[in-house]
């Protein structure tokens, strides 16, 4: 084997070769040198991944030449923002929801329900706490009854019966002699039920939407929805609609088959809804959302927190917190960036935009609808109502205020030192349950134009006024029942 000179540098073995910048022998398969750093690409291209094959070869460097890390981002943006503004031409401007599956018959409605009758906890389908009959402050005792335990709920009453919510049972009672017609043991009702075309329509905290003959009580049909249900069902053009925390159903009213269910916002749902010709809306946990109701699509979302009450009136959806009332267009839209709304937010917040626009609304009210007063523990506000010009909120610290309906400035207040009940508009007046009466107000002014005095309840104790066509009826509590005619 012949030797090599001194000073001369051998020749590279077979799996190496010799970088050209520090001379040091490195592999042969190297692209890079491990001594230098020296990029061994020029001097000998080497596949990127694994070994090339000859077609490989031919083309794999063109295409990585034409390639490049900045190419590649700006590619998958565009191809990101073409599919969602796609998306968004096609929910908004191509594309039509499909109309909601209808009930077998549309014959059954809160809307064919006579105005002198209570059909719900807050009234008709608008749930304005509106009644077409006037109050007897000045009538005679017909008769009065002593219930089997506490009230739990509202009241509600047709024609001939009132139907009384107890901790674990239900029963109705004849408006004559108030006499018990029938009673169920029913557990897990925390909602008043809904009385329409001679059926008493029940949601459960179970999950079981039940409807019973309201004339015996016996059972006609029960859909379970595997939700925990707190508030009224509301009954229009044959479907039931009912609110769980996070979906709205509606269910066929004549046989309780679910036609269908709606998402919505949050886990919060204990306001019944609201129903027109073409609308249904809501009170989720941080927004009032308004659907449409053949189609079931989203079409207006108003941002407003700790509602208690919604209503439907000639023009505009109400909706009353402790805090502000608001009056919301029901054709109003979202617009065409909604999608945005909350990152739009992050970004105001850290500095980085400015302020995003509110949503339309026709008006929010600048005086709280209740005050938080010294001295109190424990304040409740009560469900709003509506007279048809102004909307009327209330608590039970005594506080009466109301907002023009198309404009929402206070109209007037007044201070009835406590209340133990939800207002009634009737057309003598307003009727408020206090402490120890019935008081009835003037709707222009609030000044108090009749007071029937009746037993002192104990604090916190809750007395209800139903006022039908056979007379006025005082609920307290602890489980009365007073008739005037």
């Amino acid at each position: 084997m012949a030797s090599t000179s001194a000073g001369a540098t051998p020749p590279p073995s077979a799996n190496q070769r010799i970088c050209p910048r520090c001379g040091r022998e490195v592999l042969a398969t190297s692209i890079r040198c491990r001594f230098c750093m020296a990029d061994l690409r020029d001097d000998r291209p080497q596949p990127r991944y694994g070994r090339s094959t000859p077609e490989r070869r031919r083309w794999f460097p063109q295409i990585r030449h034409r390639w490049s890390r900045r190419r590649g981002f700006a590619v998958i943006f565009l191809a990101l923002v073409l599919f969602y503004g796609g998306r968004w031409a096609w929910v908004h401007h191509i594309s039509t929801g499909q109309p909601l599956p209808l009930p077998a018959s549309d014959a059954v409605g809160m809307a064919e329900v006579p105005a002198a009758t209570w059909p719900s906890a807050n009234g008709g389908r608008n749930q304005a706490r509106v009644t077409g009959a006037s109050p007897r402050l000045d009538g005679e005792v017909a008769w009065e009854v002593t219930l089997p335990n506490v009230v739990m709920r509202t009241p509600v009453a047709d024609e001939e019966r009132m139907y009384i919510v107890y901790l674990d049972s239900f029963g109705a009672y004849s408006l004559d002699d108030g006499s018990e017609v029938w009673r169920i043991s029913r557990p897990g009702m925390l909602s008043p039920p809904t009385v329409v075309g001679g059926r008493l329509y029940m949601a459960l905290r179970t999950g079981q939407v039940t409807a019973l003959d309201s004339a015996t009580g016996e059972y006609v049909w029960t859909a379970r929805l595997d939700e925990e249900l707190f508030t009224s069902p509301i009954v229009f053009r044959g479907i039931l609609y009912v609110y769980a925390p996070g979906r709205l159903y509606g269910i066929d009213a004549d046989n309780g088959d679910v036609l269908w269910s709606i998402d919505v916002e949050g886990n919060w749902g204990e306001a019944a809804p609201v129903v027109d010709e073409g609308h249904v809306a809501v009170a989720a946990r941080k927004a009032v959302v308004v659907f449409d109701r053949e189609t079931g699509g989203r079409t207006f979302r108003h941002p407003h927190t700790s509602i208690t009450g919604l209503i439907f009136g000639e023009d505009f959806i109400y909706s009353v917190s402790p805090a502000f009332a608001a009056g919301i267009d029901p054709e109003s839209t979202l617009p065409w960036w909604e999608g945005t709304r909350l990152y739009w937010n992050w970004l105001w917040a850290f500095g980085a935009a400015p302020e995003p626009p509110r949503p339309e609304v026709e008006w929010v009210s600048r005086v709280r609808p209740s005050d938080l007063r010294a001295g109190t523990a424990f304040t409740l506000v009560f469900r709003p109502a509506f007279d048809g010009e102004r909307i009327i909120a209330s608590d039970t610290t005594g506080l009466v205020r109301t907002y023009h309906g198309t404009t929402g400035v206070l109209d007037w207040e007044a201070d009835l030192e406590a209340i133990h009940g939800a207002p009634t508009v009737t057309p003598d007046g307003l009727l408020v349950p206090r402490q120890e009466s019935l008081a009835l107000l003037d709707l222009q002014t609030g000044e108090l134009i009749a007071e029937r005095p009746l037993e002192r309840l104990r604090t916190r104790v809750k007395r209800w006024a139903v006022v039908v066509e056979r007379g006025t009826f005082v609920v307290d509590e602890p489980g009365t029942i007073l008739a005037l005619r």
